[in-house]
């Protein structure tokens, strides 16, 4: 008998110790370089987090390209894929079929959040007498590109490319200092880059204007587990969802990779998140058959 609980505690104490192997893709086409070096430090510190602390082991993955992290992830070759949420947009649908667990991450107070165009305070507020000037952005962030797009599409029927003199930077806070330099004639930014850097600089707000804000409605990623994973490591990514707000090494994550908020929701929601993201589609199609 003492030797039948002996072998019981051993395999436990093995079945116990294996842990599911989740297979990871990430996706860092449409992120800036600093943005991405960012997310690749959050996600080695998310496998080496989830094998920690939960039955789960992850081999990670990084993908330049979303086509090729589609394919993966339709073909059964990823188990969870994260990209930004402007670069999932258009392909949203063929995700339809494979979706489980969906999260939403976003580096503002809440999910979506407004861009802005700013511009010397003593200079126009029109957006046309900036055409052939200096526009400073934050290079590769495909939500700064979608929103000067937006903005000069309907405004010119152009590109931004077309329309102005693109200046790049690493940061969007860098875009702010490059127009209060004089080293740029007008800037476009997410908002909270803007509060932040005026928090800082104070004086900034005494020599800047917002000459356009948008909506609500740029997002920062997107994370999504498919249906079919098992059971124990679904709620496992519940769990960890529930306590990143809540332990340290969860606050040091988001920090790394500049999330302040991070929300689980309905698979049926995503299109309520990424509707503008779709009326862009729809100008480019248009001003596409144009030409």
């Amino acid at each position: 008998m003492k030797l039948f609980w002996i072998l019981l505690f051993f395999l436990t104490t093995i079945q116990a110790e294996e842990k599911t192997l989740m297979r990871a893709g990430y996706v860092l086409e449409g992120t800036s370089a600093a943005v991405s070096r960012d997310m690749k430090a959050g996600y080695e510190f998310i496998s080496k987090r989830f094998s920690k602390h939960y039955n789960v082991e992850t081999d990670v993955i990084f993908l330049k390209s979303h086509d090729d992290a589609i394919a993966s992830f339709k073909q059964g070759e990823l188990d969870y894929i994260a990209m930004p949420l402007a670069t999932f947009a258009p392909y949203y649908q063929e995700f339809i079929p494979y979706e489980g667990l969906v999260f939403l991450s976003g580096n503002g107070n809440d999910i979506l959040q407004p861009y802005i165009t700013l511009v010397r305070k003593e200079d126009p507020s029109s957006l046309s007498s900036y055409a052939g000037k200096r526009a400073a952005h934050d290079e590769n962030n495909i939500n700064t590109d979608i929103y000067m797009d937006m903005l000069t599409l309907n405004l010119a029927d152009k590109h931004s490319r077309e329309m102005f003199n693109l200046v790049s930077t690493p940061t969007p806070q860098r875009a702010v200092l490059m127009l209060f330099f004089n080293q740029a004639d007008i800037a476009f930014v997410p908002v909270t880059s803007w509060e932040t850097v005026k928090t800082m600089n104070p004086t900034l707000e005494q020599k800047l204007k917002i000459i356009d804000k948008s909506p609500s409605v740029f997002g920062y990623g997107i994370e999504i587990y498919r249906k079919n994973l098992p059971r124990n490591v679904l709620e496992d990514m519940i769990r960890m969802n529930n306590d990143l707000t809540r332990s340290e090494d969860g606050k040091q994550l988001m920090r790394i990779m500049k999330a302040k908020k991070r929300s689980l929701i309905e698979p049926n929601q995503i299109p309520s998140y990424i509707d503008y993201y779709l009326q862009y589609e729809t100008l480019l199609k248009r001003h596409e058959k144009k030409k």
